[in-house]
């Protein structure tokens, strides 16, 4: 029942998303890409770089 009813209330004020997208932006430190049997890039590692905007 209060459920219901923050629901009602937060649906009347437009604060309920019913559709949109999920982005996740974490970033995971991992060792250098040449660190392999083969000692060298693996093609589908890249870099990025942090921004100081």
């Amino acid at each position: 029942m209060i459920f219901d009813l923050v629901l009602q209330i937060l649906t009347e004020r437009g604060l309920i998303l019913k559709k949109g997208t999920i982005v996740d932006s974490t970033f995971i430190e991992t060792p250098s890409s040449t660190n392999n049997k083969e000692k060298k890039r693996d093609p589908e590692a890249y870099s990025t770089k942090k921004s100081n905007t």
